[in-house]
């Protein structure tokens, strides 16, 4: 009705996070990201992205300065 189009974004994990997420889980994921794709639904997964320590907070969050690499990136993507 308002022409808004979804778009979910799956932001960086460390790798020692991501090392953690049990097998099930990660293949969950990924039936449930082709069911939403092959709806339509713009998903942009960068939960992989390979960024150096440096730029984490903690493994499930970038610092201020990764982040703002992150969102100028992002905003490429969505243009």
């Amino acid at each position: 009705q308002h022409q808004i189009e979804p778009i979910l974004i799956g932001t960086p994990l460390h790798d020692s996070y991501l090392k953690r997420i049990p097998a099930k889980i990660k293949t969950d994921f990924d039936v449930q990201k082709k069911k939403l794709q092959s709806k339509g639904i713009k998903i942009i997964d960068d939960m992989a992205i390979d960024y150096p320590d440096s730029l984490y907070l903690d493994t499930d969050h970038l610092n201020s300065k990764g982040s703002n690499i992150y969102m100028e990136s992002l905003i490429q993507k969505l243009q």
